[in-house]
């Protein structure tokens, strides 16, 4: 397995369906002015969440850092950073929660990080950028990206994530591993070539369906089918100078599974003879699927 050709392959998967975005909730408001509280009341906006009231207070810390904070000590500032480090790096908060619309909520010279209402998350672009190129992409708290990885390292090193929505309010995404026209996870580049590797992943979980789930650089291979390791021609593990290691559905078969196969001859799809063969030589049932019932 060629490094090129696999970070090639990590440029060429298609695009995944966009995610509605969140709305914005009627409390994320800075806070009111007397107009504003004339029209709509803040003791009328449906919140759980605790409302801005009262004056953001400039304090700098013994570490001398300056921060504004409300009178009961969340941070809190509007229009500018709540929290301002010696080293000129930038915080940008509002009721308590790290936010900012037009730019980084976390701004430093390693790294910049956007956030909404808490939650890492940008539209337009990647949530996290680093100084040295790599990229990370996140939808509301969830890493997750339609046209591409979603973390992307300088190195070359990328990971493919998708945001699901959930039924909780306060985490409406979560993240999982998904690409359905390559590998998931691109692992090439920083590490020793026995760990160096690619990933197939679909819906959160290891598949792959003719081949291979994880192909290591140094020839190794393991097999998985929906999450469990799963080989019915060949051991599920296969590693240089390992030992070799058989699973069907996830049941790890006993040492000698390797040779009753060798000496059986059994392919797939297994017909009933070999089922038969395989029950009787290890009280193992398994179904037309391969499925170990």
């Amino acid at each position: 397995m060629s490094t090129a050709s696999s970070s090639q392959q990590a440029t060429t998967h298609t695009s995944h369906s966009a995610l509605p975005l969140l709305p914005q909730p009627s409390w994320w408001r800075p806070t009111a002015t007397k107009t504003q509280a004339k029209t709509k009341p803040a003791a009328k906006i449906k919140t759980k969440a605790k409302l801005a009231f009262g004056q953001s207070v400039r304090k700098v810390t013994d570490a001398g850092v300056i921060e504004w904070r409300l009178p009961d000590g969340r941070l809190h500032r509007v229009g500018g950073a709540a929290r301002i480090y010696r080293d000129g790096s930038k915080e940008y908060w509002q009721n308590g929660v790290l936010h900012r619309e037009n730019g980084p909520a976390i701004d430093t010279p390693r790294k910049k990080i956007w956030f909404w209402e808490g939650r890492k998350h940008r539209d337009d672009g990647p949530a996290v950028e680093y100084a040295n190129g790599s990229e990370e992409f996140y939808h509301h708290g969830a890493r997750h990206r339609g046209d591409g990885p979603a973390i992307q390292r300088a190195n070359g090193n990328a990971q493919y994530w998708r945001a699901v929505p959930t039924k909780g309010k306060k985490r409406p995404f979560r993240s999982q591993r998904h690409c359905a026209d390559g590998p998931a996870v691109i692992m090439l580049h920083g590490v020793p070539r026995d760990r160096a590797r690619v990933e197939y992943w679909l819906d959160g979980e290891l598949h792959r369906a003719d081949g291979p789930a994880i192909e290591f650089d140094d020839g190794g291979d393991e097999w998985f089918r929906e999450g469990r390791r799963h080989r019915l021609d060949g051991p599920a593990i296969d590693r240089p100078l390992w030992v070799k290691v058989w699973y069907i559905d996830g049941v790890k078969m006993p040492d000698e599974f390797g040779d009753f196969v060798i000496n059986t001859g059994l392919t797939l799809p297994l017909d009933d003879s070999a089922r038969v063969a395989i029950m009787l030589e290890f009280e193992i049932h398994i179904d037309d699927d391969g499925r170990v019932k």
